[in-house]
């Protein structure tokens, strides 16, 4: 249990800090640029969140072997 309360007041701490160097320590600007970066990661996490869900439960039933002979055959084309 100590080992808990230990690491919740470092996190305390820590998110405390952050929050102290985001309201007093970074300007107008970088603040600006810092949100557009959160929002970007946001966004790109939702796209792919949606293809992966949209994938969810697709079966591949390519036939292995003809694939095998093909690249096979591009492999012979390339000299190996």
């Amino acid at each position: 249990m100590n080992k808990i309360a230990r690491y919740a007041t470092v996190l305390g701490v820590l998110a405390g800090g952050c929050a102290l160097l985001y309201r007093f320590g970074l300007s107008d600007e970088a603040k600006t640029s810092l949100k557009n970066a959160a929002r970007s990661v946001h966004e790109t996490y939702g796209q792919v969140s949606e293809k992966i869900s949209d994938l969810y439960g697709t079966e591949v039933t390519e036939d292995m072997d003809e694939r095998r002979r093909e690249i096979g055959a591009q492999w012979e084309r390339l000299g190996f």
